[in-house]
């Protein structure tokens, strides 16, 4: 293969293309507290093939390789999600059932809607019904992680979102291989469904949910022990030989480790993305309060320190704010809006009657508007109720203190509402005699004003839960052949459905990244880490 240039067309609109991507991310995130809405209108407008001339700006020999950059920019965002995520709400037996009531609930009730309306009113086959409902029973992980600030990534509810999308998406992995089974294949032998398709990807998950946690334990403590102190020394000699310093072994920890987690879980059957979110989750336990490493500056890092991931601040300050925020995050969501088919969102061909002649031809229908948009507010009816069950099982807590992951957490239930405690001041002198004011006494109780409503919580929850994005997208090009209806009479088919489920992919992450900015706004003076 010979290198070949490009043409200096392409290389401007390719190089205003990225330099736009920051842009509209930043201005997204001015307008509508969400930077995700803005690369996804540059992918469908700069991007997309399904638009008039001269769409696609973009050359689209170039839209593959940055499509798998912004692939890497989703598995680097749950990444960050399970590093970010402190391990005592992960394994918080309330945190965990209020993830699994809202992770079914938000599968069960979309595909029952789907059917509902697909096959009761519309009168599609009950199979496009259940393809519709299985592409849309899933949760975009990477729209649900972006949406989430740094403070909200550590908080319980935060906890709870990530489980649940990861839940649904392990069950929208196992509903494509049954819906991909069930597409015809005209006379293939062994078509069908497999039970190694539906238990597979379960046992799999189970095991790896499981077994993670268990070898967090031991590389723990094998980081802490005696025999890994004492090599540090050699460690340190040699890191100056060969100017290797801290940063660069951290960044090899992530990389080897996020690596062998997505090709191990990819391999065995089960989501890459569950295997991004289990090696974040990993190496946030295994360097929680460690610093086992010298500093870049060639100095053994502040003691007060110890209470940080190193893990953690190297990926936010030479991966997470130099390379995934300005340019993998943005791409992965122009992605998926160069793959949104627009050109047919408003007008839809279906077979007509027969005419005079005898021949049958195809008639111009708009009803498909109306019935994406009254699909796609089924939609994020759908996943919004899986915040109900924050009422039923949610119970606010205090924080614990920096480093005392052994102290027990208080309620805050128990403190009386209308007591207010008034802070003053404390004055000392100094040894020169001059008076110092130090901060006041802290409240024993100052987050009983500032926590989010259990209502702040339910929406939160369920619109965060909205958002449909990739994983939509996935199954529905998977259950593609159920989503064609084809006319016999006629010999033509109808992408009518397939159109309704794109519909519904397009609203449902707009309007989940919008609500969920409008609850961050409206609430953003409240302590979302002791909810």
């Amino acid at each position: 293969m010979s290198y070949t240039a490009p043409t200096l067309p392409h290389l401007v609109l390719t190089a205003t293309f990225l330099a736009l991507l920051p842009v509209t991310s930043h201005l997204s995130a001015l307008l509508t507290n969400t930077d995700v809405l803005g690369p996804l209108t540059l992918g469908i407008l700069w991007c997309s093939p399904f638009l008039p001339p001269p769409a696609p700006l973009l050359p689209q020999v170039y839209l593959p390789f940055l499509s798998y950059l912004g692939y890497v920019g989703l598995l680097l965002l749950i990444f960050d999600a399970g590093i970010s995520t402190p391990t005592s709400h992960l394994f918080d037996l309330r945190n965990l059932t209020v993830s699994a009531l809202a992770g079914f609930t938000g599968i069960l009730v979309p595909i029952a809607l789907s059917i509902a309306l697909f096959h009761g009113a519309f009168g599609f086959p009950v199979l496009t019904a259940f393809a519709t409902g299985a592409a849309l029973c899933s949760t975009s992980l990477g729209t649900t992680v972006s949406l989430l600030s740094g403070q909200m990534k550590r908080s319980r509810v935060g906890a709870v979102l990530m489980s649940a999308a990861l839940l649904d998406d392990v069950v929208g992995l196992v509903i494509a291989g049954v819906i991909e089974n069930l597409a015809p294949r005209g006379e293939e032998e062994g078509a069908g469904i497999r039970w190694s398709t539906i238990v597979r990807p379960v046992l799999v998950s189970v095991a790896y949910a499981l077994g993670t946690p268990v070898l967090a334990i031991l590389a723990r403590r094998a980081v802490r022990s005696g025999k890994i102190r004492l090599g540090l020394g050699i460690k340190r000699r040699a890191g100056k030989l060969l100017k290797v310093r801290r940063t660069h072994v951290n960044l090899f920890i992530i990389i080897i480790t996020l690596m062998a987690f997505v090709a191990t879980t990819h391999l065995a059957g089960t989501s890459e993305l569950f295997g991004a979110y289990l090696a974040g989750a990993f190496l946030g336990y295994v360097f929680e309060g460690e610093s086992t490493f010298e500093d870049g500056s060639g100095h053994d890092s502040n003691p007060a320190d110890e209470v940080n991931n190193a893990i953690l601040i190297t990926f936010n300050s030479h991966i997470a704010r130099t390379l995934l925020g300005p340019l993998l995050s943005p791409l992965f969501f122009a992605s998926i809006g160069a793959s949104i088919p627009v050109n047919q969102f408003f007008t839809i061909y279906l077979p007509g009657t027969q005419g005079l002649d005898g021949s049958v031809g195809m008639v111009r229908s708009h009803r498909v508007v109306w019935r994406g948009i009254v699909y796609s507010l089924l939609m994020i009816l759908g996943k919004a109720v899986t915040g109900v069950w924050v009422f039923l099982f949610w119970k606010q807590i205090k924080p614990q203190e920096a480093g005392n992951a052994s102290e027990s957490t208080a309620t805050v239930e128990s403190a009386k509402p209308n007591e207010k405690v008034v802070a003053t001041p404390v004055i000392e002198e100094d040894s020169h005699g001059s008076s110092l004011e130090l901060a006041p006494p802290q409240d024993p109780n100052p987050l009983s004003s500032s926590l989010p409503s259990r209502a702040s919580i339910a929406l939160l929850l369920g619109l965060a839960m909205v958002a449909r994005g990739e994983i939509a997208l996935i199954v529905a090009q998977l259950a593609r052949p159920l989503l064609i209806l084809s006319d016999s009479a006629s010999g033509t088919d109808s992408e009518e459905p397939f159109v309704i489920v794109m519909w519904a992919v397009m609203l449902t992450t707009f309007g989940g990244a919008l609500g969920v900015g409008w609850v961050i706004r409206a609430t953003k003076d409240r302590d979302w880490c002791a909810s």
